[in-house]
C-alpha cells in the first residue's frame, strides 16, 4: 500500500517525461492518473495537467512523492495513510507538513481515493 501511494504520487513526473510540445489526449492523461487515483482526483489532476486542451503543463507540479509514509488505519479494502510532504512542495502550495489520504482497493490494487481534511 505504501508503494502504491508513492507510485501514485510519481504519476505526474512519469507523465511529464514527454516534452511540453508533445500532444496527448485528455483520455490518455485521465487513464494514466486512474492507475493510482480515484475518479474524482484523477479528473482534477487531468484538468490541472492539461494546458490548451492537449499539451502538458511544464511547471508547478501538483504532486510530490513523499519520503516518509505511515499507515494510520488498515481495513480489508480501506486505509488511512499519512505522509510528510517534501519541504519544496509545502512551500510551493502552502501545504501542511503532514497529509492524510484515504486509500481503497480497486480492481485488486490500492488507489488514492481522496484526502482527509
Amino acid at each position: 500500500m505504501i508503494d502504491a501511494l508513492r507510485t501514485a504520487y510519481g504519476l505526474e513526473r512519469s507523465l511529464n517525461t514527454r516534452t511540453i510540445l508533445d500532444t496527448i489526449s485528455r483520455a490518455e492523461v485521465l487513464a494514466h492518473y486512474r492507475t493510482g487515483f480515484g475518479e474524482v482526483m484523477a479528473e482534477e489532476l487531468t484538468n490541472y495537467s492539461l494546458v490548451g486542451g492537449n499539451r502538458l503543463r511544464g511547471t508547478d507540479p501538483a504532486l510530490a512523492v513523499p519520503d516518509s509514509v505511515g499507515v494510520l488505519e488498515l481495513k480489508r479494502d480501506r486505509a488511512l495513510v499519512a505522509w510528510i510532504a517534501p519541504t519544496s512542495f509545502r512551500q510551493q502550495w502552502n501545504a501542511p507538513r503532514c497529509l492524510v489520504d484515504r486509500m481503497v482497493r480497486e480492481g485488486g490494487r490500492w488507489i488514492i481515493e481522496g484526502r482527509e481534511p
